[in-house]
């Protein structure tokens, strides 16, 4: 299996202006400046803009560079659109939490806090929320009690009966087009009950805008960036090349768990995902894997 989305050459130095932690670094942010029109910058190279911000000021590049003004600014927006997404999904944990239903934060809303060094170096966008697939029907219950609406439009009769056995999640909006990424199965490539239950036996302690909550270990959450990978989307073409890179880098103290990974893999017939993705980020950015 080859990867279905790869980072553009222009967004792949893009990602090492990011992602170097040496002059090189400069060096791909010089060449990817005279690659790409900023004010035509795709949407999903400009949600690695603060990422490159954040990098650039560790490599010295003085604040009052005209480019690095502007890089300042989307960070700020990054900033403040997370802030309000956490208390966002801070609000929906918590009613899950009084109704008893446990719940998994996924993603950026994970990855913001967990594994990028600052502040709204990790754009969120929507929250995905991982709930028990028993407890779906309740959850979903919820969300519509509290005025968010399923995009695309569904009944509940049809999630519940339809959607909720075919799929692995649905995406949920307020009235101001605000989203919850509902999930109760973490893949969409795998109906494996048994996957599920190992990423909640394995889930450690996640605070969220001043609520207690879960997530994913570090082993489980490069397993789903690179199963994700495989995705195509209309804006995460290349963040996940960034989400690894945090991942392995801010991995828990004792260093990162591969046996976890491989083991996981091999259970679940995960391989043909992992390999082709793993050796991309290896052979195309130099990662530790």
């Amino acid at each position: 299996m080859s990867l279905s989305v790869l980072p553009t050459p222009t967004q792949a130095l893009l990602l090492r202006a990011c992602l170097a932690e040496d002059a090189s670094a400069l060096e791909a942010w010089r060449a990817w400046r005279v690659a790409q029109d900023f004010d035509r910058i795709d949407r999903a190279s400009q949600r690695l803009i603060p990422l490159l911000q954040h990098n650039l000021a560790r490599q010295g590049v003085a604040a009052d560079d005209p480019d690095v003004g502007r890089y300042r600014g989307l960070h700020r927006l990054a900033w403040y659109e997370n802030r309000t997404a956490s208390a966002r999904a801070a609000s929906v944990l918590a009613a899950f939490a009084a109704a008893g239903i446990p719940a998994l934060v996924l993603k950026g809303a994970a990855f913001a806090d967990l594994h990028y060094p600052a502040g709204g170096v990790r754009p969120m966008g929507d929250s995905d929320l991982l709930v028990p697939a028993a407890l779906a029907p309740a959850a979903i219950r919820m969300l519509l009690e509290r005025g968010l609406r399923p995009h695309p439009e569904r009944t509940e009769a049809r999630l519940l009966a339809y959607d909720l056995p075919r799929r692995h999640g649905w995406e949920f909006r307020d009235p101001d087009g605000r989203g919850i990424d509902l999930h109760w199965r973490l893949l969409a490539v795998s109906a494996d009950a048994a996957l599920d239950a190992a990423f909640w036996s394995a889930a450690r302690p996640l605070r969220i805008h001043g609520v207690d909550t879960l997530t994913l270990c570090d082993a489980h959450h490069l397993v789903h960036v690179c199963v994700h990978a495989l995705c195509p989307g209309p804006v995460d073409s290349c963040h996940w090349v960034a989400d690894a890179a945090m991942i392995l880098r801010r991995a828990a103290p004792g260093g990162f768990d591969w046996a976890e990974v491989l083991a996981t893999a091999r259970r679940h017939r995960l391989e043909a995902f992992l390999a082709p993705v793993l050796r991309h980020l290896a052979d195309g950015f130099g990662l530790p894997v």
